[in-house]
């Protein structure tokens, strides 16, 4: 076999031979090229699912700050505390502009997780006063809940009895 005749058996096979291998990495590479464009997608949804996931984490450490910075407890469960939750309730009753008719501490009671002390105010205002009573109500440091609210007809002024319950300490739950 004639030199030039060689190479030209030896190219042919290298040819035939890279051919087997090439076709399919080349085939490959294509999978590859849709399964990188699928992952891209895939990534983008991530990222923004990312970013809504960052956002509401920005959003829990907001909110637990502020639970944090609130000065809310519960009242001691002894006589004086009893008697200084009673004198700050009138006092809010009266920096309201409501009128006290009467004031009456009920029993001990379980409710929830905790034990409360009843209080039943009956007091007589306008709309504005009973307002401004409430919202000082739900600034009070200690854990309060109003149970009941009823408002007597009338025309400016009108009797409103309402029961208020403070939530109290006990053992445990200090």
């Amino acid at each position: 076999m004639k030199f030039g005749a060689h190479i030209a058996v030896t190219g042919m096979a290298l040819a035939v031979a890279s051919a087997g291998v090439l076709f399919p990495i080349y085939g490959k590479v294509g999978g590859l090229q849709e399964e990188v464009a699928s992952l891209e997608a895939e990534q983008a949804t991530g990222g923004a699912i990312e970013a809504q996931f960052m956002q509401l984490e920005a959003e829990k450490r907001d909110l637990e700050e502020r639970i944090a910075g609130r000065q809310f407890r519960l009242l001691p469960d002894n006589q004086e505390a009893h008697h200084n939750f009673e004198t700050r309730l009138l006092q809010l009753v009266g920096d309201s502009g409501l009128n006290s008719v009467r004031t009456g501490r009920g029993k001990d009671a379980v409710g929830g997780l905790y034990r409360h002390l009843d209080w039943e105010l009956v007091v007589e205002g306008a709309a504005g006063d009973l307002d401004r009573f409430l919202i000082s109500l739900e600034r009070i440091e200690w854990v309060t809940r109003v149970q009941s609210l009823q408002v007597e007809p009338g025309d400016e002024m009108r009797r409103i009895t309402m029961k208020i319950a403070v939530m109290l300490e006990t053992k445990g739950n200090a």
